[in-house]
This record gives structure tokens, C-alpha cells and sequence, in this order.
């Protein structure tokens, strides 16, 4: 049908003893994501208008589904639709003509245009509790000065109106939300955003626990709305933030101060000069791409920080990720995964030791005396992380402090190999868990030499030892394939699972030449530089697992096949534009865009990305100790890395088959060595560092030479990215009519009668 002469759908609803919603979806069948969502879930009756064509953009002829929900409860529940029509008309209430919008650090800016007039704004933090709006509107009273801006949003609890100070305060199940707006608008309420849009039925007053709000304010000037948010029913907590929120001054003076912050912060994390993609197709990823993502990932990294909270623990946390909701970590750390968030640690301790400090102490005071972590169980990182902070703060007591725990959970995870999630049987021994297991012992002799605690050392290589000697006989079948799940008590047949679980025992250390062959057929059944992140994901890859691969990989001297891999990841990383926990291929074809799923936003793809460009930087962190590595024909560098507190840039220069290593670590002159492709070389062993506790030791696994190739750097700045903003069109939809509960949108209203 033709959107633009017919764009507005009509239903009538004359009952529910339910909920009922509306969407629209233009895929085949409906099969795929809808489109937009016309009306939220709503117990209102009567007659109801949407102006489609302003709520999807669509012009013209258009084919599309419109999908009526009926939503219970928990009972049975029923919803009537008498009428559902779609024809001409005109809505009072005007959406964007256009619209576009960008992330920035400090704030989410937007701007619209409108058939009269246009405006922009942002949204930016208050404080902890509270966002502001802010809006400059300009000429949207029209010629006539009749028009004026309607800012508008849903809610779906209780809510009551202040009409004295222009608050709305909505009352949620667990917390209270409170909208501050000028104190000249015109407030309204409806049942529906059809209804609101139309300004069919408005009251002054709240009439029914879900609707819509709206605010006129006026045509041309600059508006604040302040939106706060309180724990539990305090009401005048939530109240008193949102109206100190919603001024333009303070709007203003909030946002030049996060930028300042995010500045700061960003002019700490350690700047990188090559991020090109190298020896794959880079379809289109350039390096100004790869750079903005990757200190995206660092702003990722610190705002997933939770701080102390009464109700949690006395430590910080690195979240699994804020938005994603994860809630399955240990008691006092539930929003951090064991597993992802100490890698987040492992790259935040660059920029803010302290927090990944606290961060990890809070996980850690979680291991029960029987040194079992409550909460998801996930493979062994605990040793790294704590070998890897260590080596980069120098805080030896800290290192020390933790040990006792680290200690009994390494014991527990050689009894619990699995995953622990939906009643796992006891039988069952995964490859990954073991394989993780066996190189995190590697660092645990490294702590426990550094600490002076020579029996364990011994113990923790008898541990090792016998795990292999387990991992060998559980995971290699003597037809030479490899499997990833096997019972002990023969109850279930192997599983092969996926190649990403498999192959991460490639960094496995000690592993016999025909196991070490049987990895490798299995990377290479998969592996394929013309397919979406290297063919390797036909299924699922994420970062712990891809690590260790490309670690392994090095560890045996496949080192084009590790560069392969690297610069694969991060070029469809970046295509994604998401950190997840899991990528996937969406097809066959490598021009495709690949998938971002399961838990997202995750910090796994945080670390995926850092790592694989510190690496093509000449940089390998998870050493502990710090490391070089050069790529076939690397030629960049990084600045701004640390070692045992101290400063530590590096250089490479592939004609000269050599490393600089400069700072603190190395005064009072820089060192150069050679390196070759391929090779990772511990600066200390390099006898660059009079003092080898400097950054001394090596994780299990070591690169060996391979072959190399020319490449340019491009040089990196991280200064000034809070005020250089990245086009989110494909990552933020326009808030235009899709509302949820206690966001706000903006349209544009003209004072005349319907049937004009």
C-alpha cells in the first residue's frame, strides 16, 4: 500500500480484561524483528490512531505486516479489535521530516528537522541519579506561531502529576522515576501514543496506571528536562534530583565537565599508532574505524564500573556489561561474570589500577573456604588476572592478599571441569575448562615463586602434570580427532563441539607432537580468510577461547594463521559496531555483516578487540610480564603502557627486524633488540631491565619465527574523542513515537483541528 496517501492505521478496542500492543514488521512472513512498535502494552478501550509513516520513515509503497498482541498477566485474558483501518489523514502532532543522532562519551546528541523549524540537544548525566535533556528548538512556531515542541514519553506504573512544579513521578515495582519539566509547559495525558499524537482524549491528570505524557513547550528556545531516578518509593528524593537536573545552565556546565573527565581519562589509555587492517580484506573497516572503536571499548570498559554499593559488597565491580542485565556472578559481585569481567580487569588496571584491584579483591573474597565461587562456574582466569595485575601495578602485598583464594579455587575448579549451569552431571569434563585449568596453573607457579612460597611452585607443577596427563586421555580419542565433552562414567557419547572450545588447548603447554597435529587439523577444518571472522564461527566464537587460540597458534609457529585471525576478528568486531559476548556468521558471504549475540553489550568483545590491537601493536598482555611481539611486518607501536608502576612505550621496525622498548622500565635509554616475526620476547630476557622483576617471567607458551609482509602505521590520538562523536545510525534508532517507559521524545504540534 501506498504509506505516504494512507498513513495513518485506526483501531478500535472497545475491551480488554488484558493488555494489548501493536507492532509493525515488513520482513517475509513477519519472521524477522518488527519494525516499530505502534502502542505499548495498554489496558486502554476505545478508538485509536498511529501515524505510520512518521513512526517508520517509509514512504511510498510498502508492504507490512501489523501484528496485534494480546498480553495476560498469568490468567486467562481476552482483548477485542472491532475495526483496523489504514487511510489518509494527518496527525496535529508531527514527527522529524529527519533525524540523526551520535554517541559521544559524555552525551547522546540528536538534532531533527521538522516541515517548520529544527532543533538539537543532547543528553547527558547529571549526576549518579539523574540525565538531562537538553533542547534548542528553533522556528518551530511556524509562520503562523502557532507550532510549538511537544516533548513526550510512556510509562506503564503508577503515576501522579505535580501541576505546581511540572513533575511527574512514576511509581516502578523496585524504584521511582521522577520527570522535571519547564516550568512553562503545557503537561497532558493519554491513553495511547496514537491518542497523544492526534491529541485525542488528553487529561490533566493521570487516568490509568500505563499511557503517555506530553509536554508543549514552545517554539523557538532552549529547553531542560530532568529525569531522576531513587531506590524504593522516595519520591522526594527522586523529585528533588530531577528538577536540580532539568535547568539549561547546569545542562551546559554537566556536560563540559564530562568532558573534561572523559578527556582525562581517555588521554591514559595506551595509545596505539597502527590500527589498520592487515593480510585480510579490510571491506571497508578502515583505521579511523578501528581506532574509534577501540577507545570506545576503554569508555565500555569504565562505565561498566559499579561502585560500592551498601547493598552488594564493600569493592567495586567491572560489570559483565550494565545494559545486558547479567546478574550471575558471585555473591556481592552478581553483575560480574567470572569470567569476562576479569578480563576487563586485565585491561582496565592500565588506566585505573585501583578499581581493578578492588574489583578483583571483591570477586575473590567471594571463594568459599572449599574454594568454590558461587554463582555461574566459568574457566580458570583467576591466576592470570592476579599474575597480570601484579606485573603491571608492582603491588606485591596485594598480589599476596589474594593468593590464600586464588589457591583453594584453582583446587576446586580440578574437581568441577565444567560449566555448572542447568544441573551439569558430575561426569562430565569439558576441554575448555581443563585447558584453561592447565595454563592457569602455568601463572600460578609464577605467583607463588614471586611470593616465596617454594612448596607450592611444586605443587602447583605437580597439579599441572596430572591434568594434562587427564586432558590427553579425555579429549583425543586414539583415531586422532579431538572432542570437547566427555564422560566419565561413559553415561553420554563424546561431544565434538564447537572448533573455538576445542582449540584452545593450542596453548596448552607440554601436550604431545600427534595432539598438538590433531589441534591443528581441527583449526584447520574451519579456518578461512574468505568468510566472516575467518570461517571460524559458523556457529560462535568469543574472545577468551579466540585468545588462547591465537596464543596457541603462535606457541606452534602458525603465525600468518594468528595474524589471520587477529585482523579477521577485528575487522567484523568493528562491522558489527557491538561488543557481545559471541559472534557468528550471518551467512556464506564474507561481505556480510556478522552477527553480535548472546549477552551484549559483553566485555569479552571489549578484550577481543584491545588485545588483537595491542598485539598488531607489538604488545602481548597476557604475559603478566612485560612482553613484545611482532606480526609478520608489524611496523606500528604503543605508548602508555605500564610495568610494575611504571612507564613502558614500545616501537617495531619489521625492515630491521627489531624492538625499542623506552620509559621508565628501561631508563635512563631506550632499548633495541631483535625479534622475529612471530617471536614474543620478555623484556627482561631481552636484557633491557637491570632489575628482572621489572617484567620478568613467561606464561605458558612462547612464538616461535614465522613469515612476514610490509605495512603502514597511521598515528593515534586519544585526546579530544569526548568531542569527536561516532554516527550511531546503525546502533541507536531515533526515539521518534517508539516509547518506553520514562524516556522521552520530541515532535513538533500545530495548533489546529483535526480535520485540517
Amino acid at each position: 500500500m501506498d504509506v505516504t496517501a494512507d498513513p495513518i492505521l485506526s483501531v478500535d478496542v472497545p475491551a480488554t480484561t488484558g493488555k494489548w500492543a501493536i507492532k509493525l514488521n515488513d520482513s517475509a512472513n513477519a519472521g524477522g524483528n518488527d519494525v516499530a512498535e505502534l502502542q505499548h502494552d495498554s489496558s486502554a478501550t476505545g478508538h485509536f490512531d498511529f501515524d505510520i509513516a512518521s513512526v517508520t520513515g517509509w514512504t511510498g509503497s510498502h508492504t507490512f505486516w501489523v501484528k496485534l498482541y494480546e498480553i495476560s498477566a498469568g490468567g486467562s485474558s481476552s482483548t477485542t479489535f472491532s475495526s483496523l483501518t489504514v487511510h489518509s489523514g494527518a496527525a496535529p502532532r508531527a514527527a522529524a521530516t529527519a533525524n540523526s543522532n551520535q554517541w559521544f562519551p559524555d552525551r547522546l546528541a540528536f538534532d531533527a528537522k521538522f516541515s517548520s523549524g529544527s532543533l538539537d540537544g543532547f543528553d547527558t548525566f547529571h549526576d549518579t541519579n539523574s540525565v538531562t535533556r537538553f533542547v534548542d528548538a528553533q522556528g518551530l512556531e511556524g509562520a503562523d506561531g502557532e507550532g510549538t515542541l511537544t516533548i513526550a514519553g510512556s510509562y506503564t506504573s503508577s503515576a501522579q502529576y505535580d501541576a505546581t512544579s511540572n513533575v511527574i513521578t512514576l511509581l516502578q515495582s523496585h524504584e521511582t522515576i521522577a520527570i522535571a519539566l519547564p516550568s512553562a509547559a503545557k503537561v497532558e495525558f493519554y491513553p495511547s501514543t496514537g491518542a497523544m499524537q492526534f491529541g485525542d482524549g488528553g487529561t490533566a491528570s493521570p487516568v490509568a496506571d500505563d499511557g503517555v505524557w506530553s509536554a508543549d513547550v514552545g517554539g523557538t528556545g532552549t529547553y531542560a528536562v530532568g529525569i531522576a531516578f531513587a531506590v524504593g518509593g522516595d519520591t522526594a528524593a527522586a523529585k528533588a534530583e530531577a528538577e536540580a537536573a532539568a535547568t539549561v545552565k547546569g545542562a551546559g556546565d554537566d556536560d563540559s565537565a564530562r568532558q573534561t573527565f572523559w578527556n582525562a581519562y581517555l588521554a591514559k589509555v595506551p595509545a596505539p599508532s597502527d590500527f589498520s587492517i592487515h593480510d585480510v580484506q579490510n571491506l571497508g573497516v578502515t583505521a579511523d574505524d578501528v581506532r574509534a572503536m577501540y577507545y570506545q571499548a576503554f569508555v565500555d570498559l569504565e562505565q561498566n564500573v559499579l561502585p560500592v554499593m551498601s547493598e552488594s559488597s564493600s569493592h567495586a565491580q567491572i560489570a559483565t556489561g550494565k545494559p545486558s542485565l547479567y546478574m550471575g556472578g558471585p555473591q556481592g559481585a552478581s553483575a560480574s561474570a567470572s569470567w569476562d569481567s576479569l578480563l576487563g580487569m586485565q585491561d582496565l588496571v592500565y588506566v585505573d589500577p585501583d578499581v581493578a584491584w578492588d574489583a578483583f579483591d571483591g570477586i575473590m573474597d567471594a571463594v568459599g573456604s572449599d574454594g568454590a565461587l558461587d554463582g555461574e562456574s566459568l574457566p580458570a582466569r583467576k591466576a592470570q588476572t592476579a599474575w597480570v595485575l601484579y606485573q603491571v601495578t608492582g603491588d606485591r602485598q596485594k598480589l599476596a592478599d589474594v593468593y590464600a583464594a586464588v589457591k583453594r579455587n584453582l583446587a576446586w575448579e580440578a574437581e568441577n571441569p565444567h560449566w555448572n549451569y542447568g544441573g551439569t552431571p558430575a561426569s562430565q569434563v569439558d576441554a575448555e575448562f581443563v585447558a584453561s585449568l592447565i595454563v592457569d596453573y602455568g601463572y600460578a607457579q609464577q605467583i607463588a615463586d614471586a611470593l616465596g612460597q617454594t612448596a607450592d611452585v611444586a605443587g602447583f607443577k605437580q597439579a599441572q602434570n596430572a591434568e594434562l596427563a587427564d586432558y590427553e586421555k579425555w579429549f583425543f580419542p586414539a583415531d586422532g580427532s579431538t572432542v570437547y565433552q566427555h564422560y566419565l562414567d561413559g553415561s553420554k557419547p563424546d561431544d565434538a563441539g564447537l572448533t573455538m572450545y576445542v582449540t584452545t588447548g593450542l596453548h596448552v603447554p607440554g601436550l604431545s607432537a600427534a595432539d598438538v597435529t590433531a589441534l591443528q587439523s581441527r583449526f584447520a577444518q574451519d579456518y578461512d580468510l574468505n568468510q566472516q571472522l575467518a570461517g571460524l564461527a559458523q556457529t560462535a566464537i568469543k574472545a577468551p577461547d579466540e585468545m588462547y587460540m591465537v596464543y596457541g597458534l603462535l606457541d606452534h609457529g602458525m603465525v600468518s594463521d594468528a595474524d589471520g585471525v587477529i585482523n579477521s576478528l577485528t575487522r567484523d568486531i568493528v562491522r558489527t559496531g557491538t561488543f557481545a559476548e559471541v559472534y557468528q556468521q550471518s551467512s556464506g558471504n564474507i561481505d556480510d555483516v556478522p552477527l553480535a549475540r548472546s549477552v551484549y553489550p559483553s566485555l569479552f568483545g571489549v578484550a577481543n578487540l584491545i588485545d588483537n590491537v595491542w598485539m598488531e601493536n607489538g604488545y602481548r598482555a597476557d604475559q603478566g610480564g612485560a612482553s613484545v611481539l611482532r606480526l609478520p611486518g608489524s611496523t606500528g607501536g604503543i605508548t602508555g603502557l605500564t610495568s610494575m608502576g611504571k612507564r613502558l612505550s614500545i616501537s617495531l621496525s619489521a625492515s630491521d627486524g627489531t624492538a625499542t622498548v623506552s620509559g621508565d622500565v628501561v631508563s635512563p635509554s631506550p632499548c633495541t633488540f631483535d625479534i622475529a616475526s612471530g617471536q614474543t620476547i620478555a623484556i627482561a630476557d631481552a636484557k633491557c631491565v637491570s632489575d628482572p622483576s621489572n617484567g620478568s617471567g613467561s606464561a605458558p607458551g612462547s612464538g616461535t619465527k614465522g613469515s612476514s609482509s610490509s605495512r603502514a602505521g597511521v598515528s593515534a590520538d586519544p585526546e579530544g574523542l569526548a568531542r569527536t562523536g561516532t554516527d550511531l545510525s546503525g546502533w541507536l534508532t531515533a526515539a521518534v513515537l517508539l516509547l518506553a517507559a520514562g524516556t522521552t521524545t520530541v515532535l513538533v504540534r500545530r495548533r489546529r483541528n483535526r480535520a485540517e
